[in-house]
């Protein structure tokens, strides 16, 4: 029953390409997703919406600028779905209720997956997510 919460990388990739053409629409060359993933690993399993809360995120507490352009990129490692940004956090606070993040947590905790990543540096704020392998 676990599967059923889950969804496939490949299916995620397509509805965050429709996120990424409305934030492009809307930030114009300020936004710059980039998005490697390897062809075997569409085939692997993650929490929907996990893609669209981790973009919302970076762009919520970035600046997104044509001068300073955040670049949101995705791409797959050792089994592994790797999404960073470049850290330029807006100079007001941002009121945070760490919803999105926590609530990937906790997903990945209630199915007894591995522990979700989380580690930010002087510039960057990178999530790893641990991908399931489909049984199916």
């Amino acid at each position: 029953s676990n599967e059923e919460q889950l969804t496939t990388l490949q299916k995620e990739l397509e509805f965050i390409e429709s996120y990424n053409l409305l934030l492009k629409t809307r930030f114009g060359s300020g936004f710059q997703p980039v998005i490697r993933i390897e062809e075997k690993m569409k085939e692997y399993l993650l929490p929907p919406m996990t893609l669209q809360l981790l973009i919302e995120n970076a762009v919520k507490h970035n600046i997104v600028d044509p001068d300073t352009p955040l670049t949101v990129q995705l791409y797959t490692q050792d089994e592994k779905l790797v999404v960073t940004n470049n850290l330029q956090k807006k100079n007001k606070a941002v009121v945070s209720n760490k919803v999105g993040l926590s609530n990937i947590i906790s997903k990945y905790k209630l199915l007894n997956y591995p522990d979700v990543e989380i580690k930010e540096t002087a510039d960057e704020f990178r999530v790893v997510l641990p991908l399931i392998k489909n049984m199916h």
